[in-house]
């Protein structure tokens, strides 16, 4: 079926199964945000999670996508999720998935990894993590693909690994607007992700998984019901739509 869902969704990236070794990056959802490309980022047919033939790969030195400071990724008290896939090379360290990066301070969301645990920490305020600090998405291992995701549903938060609920909390505060970029795969010119990652997902004023009882992960890619789509050789196809089961 087609995502019910999509003009809530305003980050879709690492999702267009773009050619081994390409390192442009692209913003599927309707938003079409920017995407930057740092260090060595880039497309890799080396390992993707089921249904990709490719995903982002980050050596953990100077690699990562930004995108700009936007209103979208000001979610107020509202619902949200935010979901990827992803597979680290290492569990030594810290390093970050997704989320606004700070170079000192706080953010308004973090999906980050400690370790062998991957985390979702939340700000309102950049001087302390009081709506989320720590809170376990999952406990993980090298080399194997997860899908993690974070959901608000009124002033309940959930996360989950692979479907499977980590943790839920409850906050009625708003995550701090900050100024900062996006960042995949990389805090503070520190924390940065060695592993791969892939369809990276961000919907606002939706909670898509909500309760404690198990999901199976979305099928892959996620759709992208847009009036273009991409090319695996990096041009821009206007006029086109793709259906894909989310």
């Amino acid at each position: 079926m087609s995502d019910p869902y999509f003009t809530n969704v305003v980050l879709l990236a690492l999702n267009d199964n773009r050619a081994s070794g390409t390192t442009t990056f692209y913003d599927q959802s309707d938003y079409g945000k920017t995407l930057t490309t740092y260090g060595n980022a880039a497309w890799s047919n080396t390992t993707a999670p089921s249904g990709m033939t490719t995903s982002g790969v980050f050596d953990g030195t100077g690699d990562y996508i930004s995108a700009p400071d936007s209103a979208e990724w000001t979610f107020g008290t509202g619902d949200f999720t935010v979901e990827l896939f992803f597979r680290t090379s290492t569990v030594s360290g810290n390093a970050l998935a997704v989320g606004q990066n700070v170079v000192s301070g706080y953010g308004s969301f973090l999906v980050f990894r400690n370790a062998g645990n991957l985390n979702f920490f939340s700000s309102s305020n950049n001087s302390a993590w009081d709506i989320a600090n720590t809170q376990l998405i999952g406990a993980i291992s090298i080399d194997t693909w997860y899908h993690a995701a974070v959901t608000r549903s009124g002033t309940t938060f959930r996360a989950y690994l692979n479907g499977v609920q980590g943790s839920t909390w409850t906050s009625s505060l708003a995550p701090y607007e900050s100024p900062d970029i996006l960042s995949i795969g990389n805090r503070d010119n520190a924390d940065y992700w060695n592993g791969y990652l892939c369809s990276t997902r961000i919907t606002k004023g939706v909670a898509r998984y909500t309760g404690a009882d198990s999901f199976t992960p979305p099928t892959l890619p996620f759709e992208t019901p847009l009036r273009y789509s991409y090319s695996s050789l990096g041009g821009m196809i206007l006029g086109g739509s793709s259906s894909f089961d989310n």
